[in-house]
């Protein structure tokens, strides 16, 4: 195989020989830049997931320390103003969590677990909420009905501490995991470039053999003879171009 693809080469034409060589460098060049990409993909890509995925814990936990305020703030006077604030509230915390990340497969078991406490949990503590507030407040289950949806809400915030937590534990655990693949990242870096450094060196010296040493032989020797100088021996030359 290696005699006839040596064979195939010397019969190619100078033209192609040029191409081919072009060829193998700007592969070798892609390859190089496609896997740096990679390496620093990989990189990235880790670090961005653990961050969004505490962004959004974290996300869910203000709003729901938001709405809470705003909840008290309207119950005690329903102007507009104050019911405007309460319901944009209320949106925002309902789009933190349906952002919650909620894959089994990547969240693993404890985090499924906890932010399902929180799904359910605020869905129980719509219906109470949205309860109270169509009450009057001179009814006698109004007191009782509003110190519920009190409650209810420090159940959720503490949901939301839970799964920051057990996220930020999971975010480190995940980290400390990749670290050594970091560590080695840079001798991988290194190990690679010595490699393309080799891929090019040897078809430089692929292009100085059967391209530029020929023809230096072949100027040389026409030298020779436009000096009427025809003492050197016959060239020989195994391309066949």
């Amino acid at each position: 195989m290696f005699d006839y693809m040596k064979n195939l080469w010397l019969t190619i034409s100078i033209k192609k020989k040029l191409g081919s060589v072009a060829i193998m460098a700007i592969l070798v060049m892609g390859l190089s830049v496609a896997f740096m990409i990679r390496m620093m993909n990989f990189s990235l890509d880790s670090f961005n997931i653990i961050l969004k995925d505490n962004s959004k814990c974290h996300d869910f936990q203000e709003a729901m320390e938001l709405e809470k305020k705003a909840f008290e703030v309207y119950v005690g006077e329903r102007t507009p103003e104050h019911k405007q604030q309460y319901t944009l509230a209320c949106v925002r915390t309902e789009r933190c969590i349906l952002s919650l990340p909620f894959d089994y497969e990547r969240i693993g078991e404890e985090r499924y677990a906890r932010t399902w406490n929180v799904q359910r949990g605020y869905e129980g503590y719509c219906a109470l909420r949205d309860e109270v507030l169509t009450m009057d407040t001179h009814e006698r289950e109004f007191v009782p009905s509003l110190y519920r949806v009190y409650t209810t809400q420090s159940y959720l915030q503490t949901y939301a501490r839970r799964l920051v937590q057990v996220t930020l534990k999971e975010g480190s655990a995940s980290y400390q995991e990749k670290v050594p693949i970091f560590y080695r990242m840079p001798y991988v870096l290194l190990g690679v470039s010595m490699l393309m450094m080799a891929a090019v060196l040897c078809i430089t010296k692929l292009l100085s053999d059967t391209l530029i040493n020929p023809l230096v032989k072949l100027a040389h020797s026409s030298r020779k003879i436009a000096k009427n100088d025809f003492s050197g021996e016959d060239l020989c030359i195994a391309n066949q171009d």
